[in-house]
């Protein structure tokens, strides 16, 4: 029996994936940006923070003329914490806890960070503040972090942002950065076929008492679910029988 091929693969965006954001998240992002956190009142009066595009319980679209700012006061929901944050996955570089908080006048909650020193000062129903950073862009890292606050306080004061050509526009565009590594065992039938490859050959396979041949890798025949164990080596000549054009150059066409 060939063992089985392992292989390790990155995926990575150069530059950060870069998507549009449409006119509701955008209102969302660009109310963040200016400092202030809004959400959409939906048809029965509830209102949805972080908003999405449609009412996830009737689908109805969700309008920007709906929007309403709520917080900046909110209530934990729930948490958990995070003893041991690392540098390249988490935003702050000391122990903090991860919660679902409810802004004032929201039905939902939005996930974020709150900037305490230990667990102890974590507690579900506690009330938490955001604390903005300066450098705002458009994105829920424009708050830096969520922390204690008490009812009565005075509320902290936005921090202006700071003179661009840009102000007052609206966000209509993110990029965000991610890489992600993983690795990936073929399988019997997948190993057979790339090691075929490498020969400068195809293999296919079928299954015991079945005269349909599948290639490349398919490790049980479709109709009835039985492994493709019997190889069969297939010609290196074929039939088109669907294809796509794709317009978007690729890194080594640009």
């Amino acid at each position: 029996m060939t063992e089985p091929l392992v292989a390790r693969h990155s995926l990575e965006y150069p530059g950060g994936y870069t998507r549009s954001v449409g006119d509701v998240v955008g209102r969302y992002l660009t109310g963040l940006r200016d400092g202030r956190i809004e959400g959409a009142r939906l048809a029965d009066g509830r209102v949805l923070v972080p908003p999405t595009e449609y009412d996830p319980l009737t689908s109805a679209a969700v309008s920007v003329d709906d929007f309403v700012e709520v917080g900046p006061a909110g209530t934990v929901v729930t948490w958990s914490w995070v003893a041991n944050p690392r540098a390249e996955k988490h935003a702050l570089d000391r122990p903090f806890a991860f919660a679902l908080i409810r802004p004032d006048g929201a039905d939902t909650s939005m996930l974020h960070m709150v900037d305490v020193a230990t667990p102890d000062e974590m507690s579900t129903g506690m009330r938490v503040i955001p604390h903005w950073r300066s450098d705002r862009i458009g994105g829920v890292s424009d708050i830096e972090a969520w922390r204690p606050y008490k009812d009565g306080d005075p509320i902290p004061e936005v921090p202006p942002l700071p003179f661009s050509e840009n102000m007052g526009a609206s966000v209509t565009g993110i990029v965000t950065s991610g890489r992600l590594d993983y690795e990936i065992s073929a399988g019997e039938s997948t190993t057979r076929f790339l090691l075929g490859l490498a020969e400068g050959k195809i293999i296919g396979g079928k299954a015991v008492g079945s005269d349909d041949v599948y290639a490349a890798s398919r490790g049980t025949d479709p109709t009835t679910g039985a492994p493709t164990s019997i190889s069969v080596d297939v010609s290196d000549t074929g039939v088109i029988t669907t294809f796509c054009i794709v317009n978007i150059p690729g890194l080594s066409d640009l």
